[in-house]
């Protein structure tokens, strides 16, 4: 599952690319970044940019290196 939050235009964008892919939705993007960090996520989609909880930034950085972030629209995907 690919940790996205509801309403986000991820979904759709994931969706075009793969429509066999699936999501676990959650309400904002604070608790899809505490569920990664939590080890519930091994994937999720999010912008980057200011978050407001910097310890929970801290932890993002830490287990999601900036190296393997790729790019949506960059990668073929295919369900696993």
């Amino acid at each position: 599952q690919i940790g996205i939050v509801s309403g986000s235009s991820h979904e759709a964008t994931l969706s075009a690319l793969e429509p066999k892919l699936s999501f676990k939705r959650y309400q904002n993007r604070e608790q899809l970044l505490q569920a990664a960090v939590k080890g519930e996520l091994f994937v999720f989609a999010g912008i980057e940019g200011y978050q407001r909880n910097l310890a929970l930034e801290q932890d993002i950085a830490a287990n999601f290196y900036s190296s393997s972030r790729i790019l949506i629209k960059k990668i073929n995907l295919a369900p696993a």
